[in-house]
């Protein structure tokens, strides 16, 4: 086996499972980037499986508006998901630097989101994290969204119950994120309209002292208005992504 071309460089990113460095080939001068699990779950069975699931169900996955994997390959003896490197913030710093935005931009950055939303779905993957900290902006402002480490199947063919854990962040995740066999694609448009309320008004729809109060939030309390300046079809079309039941939100992102 030849010797991998990449050399792992500075750490970019960190969360609870993994780490992100660049990759550097020097002698093509190409940048990526590359999520090294931590050492203590590099030994965990489950997070390792849930590491190489992620790169066999997103490495075909093409889409302008998803940050492209390449492969899970080992470099200098660890095994690292290489993936495209975007040259820009994400959007939860987008939004912390410019606060709410106009509908106008609302709108250009919504329906990219959506389109990889969309080509995610069709692919069959739910990605049950998405949040503002998941989408990355390219410096020409182009959305892409990364991190399905939490993905699953939307078929049951294949998939391991590990796949059925609650999982997600509470600001965004759907009232029937608590049953997690009644996760489907329609929870993800739900954190859709979690970041779309929080683009428009600055805060997510729901807050509350502990994760479980936001969760129960989720469940129970109405959202407030959107009292700022924002485009009554865009008003609308929020609203019905924050929907309680997954019957009355939109039913696909394509419709979004």
């Amino acid at each position: 086996m030849s010797a991998s071309p990449y050399r792992i460089g500075e750490e970019i990113g960190r969360g609870a499972i993994g780490r992100v460095v660049l990759l550097h080939d020097d002698d093509k001068g190409e940048v990526f980037a590359g999520k090294i699990l931590h050492g203590s779950h590099q030994e965990d069975e489950k997070a390792r499986a849930r590491f190489e699931s992620e790169a066999a169900m997103l490495a075909s996955l093409q889409d302008e508006n998803i940050v492209r994997v390449y492969a899970l390959e080992t470099i200098e003896e660890q095994e690292v998901l290489r993936m495209e490197l975007v040259d820009g913030d994400d959007l939860a710093k987008h939004l912390a630097l410019e606060g709410p935005l106009s509908s106008d931009a609302i709108v250009l950055l919504a329906r990219a989101i959506a389109s990889g939303l969309g080509a995610a779905h069709i692919a069959g993957l739910v990605h049950r994290d998405l949040k503002p900290q998941n989408i990355l902006l390219t410096k020409m402002g182009v959305p892409k969204i990364a991190d399905f480490g939490l993905a699953k199947a939307a078929s049951f063919d294949g998939v391991n119950e590990s796949a059925f854990a609650v999982a997600g962040t509470p600001d965004y995740m759907a009232p029937e994120c608590i049953t997690p066999l009644a996760v489907d694609a329609r929870a993800d448009l739900y954190a859709f309209g979690c970041i779309l309320y929080e683009m428009a008004t600055g805060l997510p729809p729901f807050s509350a002292a502990t994760s479980f109060g936001i969760l129960e939030a989720h469940r129970g309390q109405a959202v407030a208005p959107i009292t700022e300046e924002v485009a009554g079809g865009l008003k609308e079309l929020i609203y019905a992504l924050l929907e309680k039941a997954p019957t009355d939100r939109p039913q696909s992102a394509t419709e979004v």
